[in-house]
């Protein structure tokens, strides 16, 4: 070999050499520190993509998306037609000592019912907006259920107070004409057509309407006056006017919000603004993505005002997870916050009462939860048979908290009269004054179970997408875990990897 062969011989080998110490064998140790490391590049992004949320703010994003009423969604077909079987059941007040009452006796009152009707609603005379708002009448009819009733509301009776009777006398009370005379004429034509203070009229004839005879006498000289009187007369089959609704488009807590009830934002009936507001939806659903914090408002017709209910627990509904709103006692207290509902401030009602006569024509008309349930003890102690009792009389929301969907729902109010002594009238003989018991209502409603079993599907979506930072993570531990063998491995190599490689002394 000459010189010229040993040199070049020498130089190769060098070149070998350099090759193999930055080829990827020589530093990935047949691969373990190239997958060790791309473990660890995985591994860090996944645990970013964990630190951030990403994934429960994706899933979220993708729910406010969803939950907007846009017309051939399931979102709208659900508003539209609510996939729940609704119920509204009358329990009516008999009352057993009316002659004593009439003495001055404390009243003794019986429950009789329930009294239990289908409730079929459909939104009707939709009209979707530039604005993203949507207009909507919905309309209400009633069936009877006679399996889930006690009798024969044609022919079962009730003693219970002459609502039609007391409400002239109110109206007299308050009239600008002379008092003495008109109390006088009133006593006439009450005794003419043999009405007194209490009557027994049919469940029908209280619910639905019959004809009251002072007030077809009356309606002779003045048309304005209805001469049929009952507690939901006129209101099955009929709508209490047209809502216009936020979509949810814009801002997703406004989803199905009320903007307008009868062309208006806010009511007349109260002396401050803020119990004027008509503020929430209409209770039939909410805004998406509740957490136990919210306070969900609702706007009611039947309670001529806008109430809140607040979380109390966490339930179960059809194996889908809910959250329970109820109402708390601060809604109807006597406090400051409610002093607006009060619209003759010298005589407020105490605590768990309000008054509505403003919106029902004058008539003394008084709302309670049943029983008079977290009223003053005194509304309690004025009337034998109360009972008031949280698991019967209170109501409650089990709202789905992702969709912001109620799944079962019990709206419970009591209809009560306001009842005194009219010193001109001898129908009232000497009656206490009091807030009489009429009938307690209990409108409530349950998904159906192909509707639930479609929900939990479209929820378990949502949950898997929110919780698979938890999955990355979990990964991202066994990564580093591997990563940590794998670099280990190719390290405890590398010494060894290069020794074979020794270069050749020149």
């Amino acid at each position: 070999m000459n010189i010229n062969d040993f040199h070049s011989s020498k130089q190769e080998k060098k070149r070998s050499l350099q090759l193999v110490w930055w080829s990827p064998a020589m530093w990935c140790g047949k691969g373990s520190i190239c997958a060790g490391t791309a473990a660890v590049c995985i591994g860090i992004t996944w645990v970013i993509l964990f630190t951030l949320d990403v994934f429960p703010n994706l899933a979220h994003s993708m729910v406010k998306e969803q939950v907007v009423l846009k017309l051939n969604s399931t979102v709208y077909e659900n508003w539209k037609n609510p996939p729940a079987d609704i119920y509204l059941s009358f329990t009516l007040f008999h009352l057993v000592n009316p002659k004593e009452v009439l003495a001055g006796e404390k009243p003794l009152v019986q429950e009789r019912g329930p009294y239990t009707y289908r409730e079929m609603r459909i939104r009707q005379d939709i009209v979707f907006y530039e604005n993203h708002t949507v207009s909507a009448t919905l309309p209400k009819s009633y069936v009877l259920v006679p399996e889930q009733s006690v009798g024969d509301p044609m022919t079962d009776k009730i003693t219970t107070v002459n609502v039609p009777l007391m409400t002239l006398v109110e109206m007299v009370r308050h009239s600008f004409l002379p008092q003495k005379w008109l109390d006088i004429i009133l006593t006439v034509v009450a005794i003419m057509h043999k009405e007194t203070l209490f009557q027994s009229r049919t469940v029908h004839e209280l619910l639905w309407g019959y004809e009251d005879p002072i007030l077809a006498q009356i309606h002779k000289f003045l048309d304005s006056v209805n001469p049929n009187f009952g507690l939901f007369y006129g209101m099955n089959g009929s709508a209490d006017g047209v809502y216009l609704f936020h979509t949810g488009q814009n801002k997703s807590t406004d989803f199905a919000k009320i903007a307008l009830w009868k062309g208006e934002s806010s009511l007349n009936w109260w002396t401050t603004d803020s119990c004027n507001k008509i503020n929430g939806t209409d209770g039939s659903t909410f805004h998406p993505l509740i957490n136990k914090n919210d306070i969900l408002y609702l706007f009611s017709s039947d309670l001529c005002r806008s109430i809140y209910v607040s979380f109390e627990k966490e339930l179960s509904v059809k194996a889908l997870s809910t959250y329970r709103f109820t109402t708390p006692a601060s809604v109807f207290a006597n406090s400051t916050a409610n002093h607006g509902f009060c619209t003759t401030p010298s005589h407020c009602p105490g605590s768990g009462v309000l008054n509505i006569s403003v919106c029902k024509q004058g008539a003394p008309i008084f709302l309670s939860s049943p029983h008079f349930y977290e009223a003053d003890p005194a509304y309690v102690d004025a009337i034998g048979g109360m009972h008031p009792d949280k698991a019967k009389h209170e109501t409650f929301l089990d709202v789905e908290p992702v969709t912001g969907f109620p799944l079962r729902a019990e709206k419970k109010v009591q209809i009560n009269v306001h009842v005194q002594r009219a010193p001109n009238i001898l129908q009232t003989g000497n009656v206490r004054t009091l807030l009489f018991p009429v009938v307690f209502i209990n409108e409530s409603a349950l998904i159906k179970d192909d509707s639930a079993a479609q929900l939990r599907s479209q929820i378990l979506e949502v949950h898997l997408l929110s919780n698979l930072h938890y999955v990355l993570l979990a990964l991202s531990i066994v990564l580093a875990l591997v990563a940590t063998g794998l670099l280990y491995r190719a390290w405890s190599r590398k010494g060894q990897n290069v020794s074979e490689y020794e270069p050749i002394p020149d």
